[in-house]
């Protein structure tokens, strides 16, 4: 995407760039360092748990260092990222902005391209647009920053050498999910795991044929029920996660759900999942929490009050 210069072209950026309620490393690595940290975050681990009773978990010293963990065990392929997103009642620094920060420079260096789960309207139909995106902004109370922070991950991607790609909604898309009364949000949360696995697919299909030896990897970023590999029955129609896995060798799609502790206390999908009880009796205020829940599914956890 390019960021025109003028106020018109910021303001039309701005407007519809819009990112979807349910929709997805400090800063410390270079090309020539990313794998230095790797040796000193295994001696960072403080405290693995018994796996015979509950997923595992260790302790590392920054976000960066998780992720770093998490690609040198499983060299992966695809690393889908899922955040828990902010509302607008809560004044804490969101997963997409910490991402941008600081996983998103340690994994560039070997990273060609991310696929964000932006939806940007063509503008072929802009009633019926406006319509539907003043509706969800207005039922998933996004912070008004969060569109902000979207162009900033757009900037910092291509500062950094990594595509960025995101996903275009047409008339009969809008049309699909707007009766004319209110947004049906089953058959948007069904269209965005649909786009973003049509969208992935085409970027690691561009990347088979054109072969980026030095970059191995493709991020995508969205909400944490579209990235699961394994989703739930409940989930299944909206999680792009089986079908990308099916495209990269066994074991080469990861998923890892970032999770900043003061929007998850509030979460009810959250509260549900496997891993929270063990964020509940071992989220720090010092340390980065990283939970294993199997060879290929993380949850990196942001020190709690940060």
């Amino acid at each position: 995407m390019r960021i025109g210069d003028s106020r018109t072209d910021r303001v039309s950026v701005f407007r519809t760039l819009v990112l979807i309620a349910a929709f997805v490393l400090c800063g410390c690595a270079s090309a020539r360092n990313v794998a230095v940290p790797i040796a000193a975050d295994e001696a960072a681990v403080t405290a693995p748990s018994d796996q015979s009773t509950e997923p595992s978990f260790r302790y590392l010293p920054s976000a960066e260092a998780a992720l770093l963990h998490i690609v040198s065990g499983t060299r992966p392929r695809v690393v889908a990222f899922g955040e828990y997103h902010n509302q607008a009642q809560t004044e804490v620094r969101s997963a997409l902005a910490r991402f941008t920060e600081s996983m998103l420079p340690a994994m560039a260096p070997v990273t060609s391209d991310i696929v964000v789960e932006a939806l940007v309207p063509t503008g072929d139909c802009v009633e019926l647009e406006e319509e539907v995106a003043e509706e969800v902004r207005d039922d998933t109370e996004r912070p008004e920053e969060t569109e902000n922070e979207v162009v900033a991950l757009f900037r910092e991607a291509r500062a950094r050498g990594v595509a960025p790609h995101f996903i275009t909604l047409g008339c009969a898309e809008h049309e699909a999910i707007y009766g004319g009364e209110e947004v049906d949000y089953l058959a948007l949360l069904e269209l965005i795991g649909a786009e973003l696995a049509s969208t992935t697919e085409d970027v690691v299909d561009r990347r088979a044929s054109r072969g980026f030896p030095e970059k191995p990897l493709v991020a995508v970023y969205g909400g944490a029920i579209h990235n699961d590999l394994a989703p739930d029955p409940a989930w299944r129609s909206v999680s792009y996660g089986p079908a990308i896995a099916g495209l990269v060798p066994p074991g080469k799609y990861v998923e890892v759900d970032l999770v900043v502790p003061e929007i998850v206390a509030q979460s009810r999908i959250a509260r549900q999942a496997p891993w929270y009880p063990v964020f509940e009796d071992h989220v720090s205020s010092e340390q980065t929490l990283l939970i294993e829940l199997s060879e290929n599914s993380f949850v990196v956890v942001f020190p709690e009050g940060s």
